[in-house]
């Protein structure tokens, strides 16, 4: 991870309070050893989000090699009570999401269960995630199991909430096996061409 990082970075912070709520806030490295991490206490749009030793968190941040967005899941193993309050997270905690190789997004509207009960659609696709229309409400930082049908082939992948709207949400995969990956990018690329072959032809 400290290659992927510089201090003074901004990253996002998602926590877990319960089982189902979770708090968003924005924070900033401070410092980036072999082994830590440490993050200033993040902040919401008022006050300082309280993280207590052992909370679970999602990171996101872009890596500076690639430019790529990635996020990290780790577990708070420190805290400082300085005059900026800080985080410690382990610098060796998974990478749970990356950008996929092929990562353009392109409007089609395919049926998608999600947690095997909610009939839903997208509304646009790439290979690192969809924009799911449903009128079922949920929360970001949530994670749902998804199953698509793209070119009449099925694919399921788990998935975690970044982006909601009106009857809409944004969601990124996070276990998509490079065969489901595949054929999405073909179907990706095939939505793309005839895009252009209209246009030429038009």
């Amino acid at each position: 991870m400290r290659e992927h990082l510089s201090i003074g970075d901004s990253v996002k912070v998602t926590l877990q309070r319960g089982s189902n709520e979770y708090l968003h806030g924005m924070s900033k490295v401070e410092e980036i050893t072999d082994e830590n991490i440490e993050l200033q206490m993040p902040m919401d749009s008022i006050s300082n989000i309280n993280c207590a030793v052992g909370t679970q968190l999602w990171i996101d941040y872009i890596n500076k090699n690639t430019t790529v967005p990635e996020t990290m899941e780790t577990i708070v193993i420190g805290v400082k009570r300085g005059r900026v309050p800080t985080i410690i997270v382990n610098n060796s905690s998974k990478i749970i999401m990356t950008q996929r190789r092929y990562y353009v997004r392109v409007p089609a509207v395919l049926p998608v269960t999600l947690d095997e009960t909610i009939n839903a659609y997208t509304i646009n696709i790439s290979a690192c995630g969809a924009l799911i229309g449903t009128d079922v409400d949920k929360e970001i930082g949530e994670t749902v199991q998804t199953r698509l049908i793209v070119d009449d082939k099925h694919i399921t992948s788990e998935a975690r909430i970044v982006r909601k709207g009106d009857k809409r949400f944004s969601l990124n995969f996070i276990d998509l096996d490079s065969r489901d990956e595949d054929i999405i990018i073909k179907f990706v690329l095939e939505r793309q061409r005839a895009e252009i072959q209209k246009k030429f032809e038009g």
